[in-house]
């Protein structure tokens, strides 16, 4: 998937995924949600993310709301907040090992 955002294409088929989550539901379920982390060659972090029709990621579909995904750029403080929100502090340990204080 290709998106353009502020003048600049973010494409996750020629990035590298290092870190997914999703919401325990299943793919069918509108409340479904996945969400992929990447890392392009130039060490820009993307966000690729899909939900069900009741997720945040939902599309406008006519007069309903149906599946929609979307590619979301993001700043190292943006990717370190995912990465604590969904407990993968292991993966920031390794992309910013000079951000992460160990105990």
């Amino acid at each position: 998937m290709k998106k353009t955002v502020h003048g600049k294409g973010h494409d996750i088929e020629t990035a590298t995924e290092i870190a997914s989550w999703n919401n325990g539901y299943t793919y069918d379920d509108p409340n479904y949600v996945f969400e992929a982390l990447y890392k392009t060659k130039y060490k820009v972090y993307i966000l690729y993310a899909e939900g069900g029709a009741l997720s945040k990621y939902s599309e406008q579909c006519g007069n309903e709301r149906c599946a929609g995904k979307d590619i979301i750029p993001l700043s190292t403080e943006d990717v370190l907040s995912w990465l604590s929100e969904h407990d993968l502090i292991e993966v920031a340990e390794i992309e910013f090992p000079e951000m992460i204080e160990n105990d």
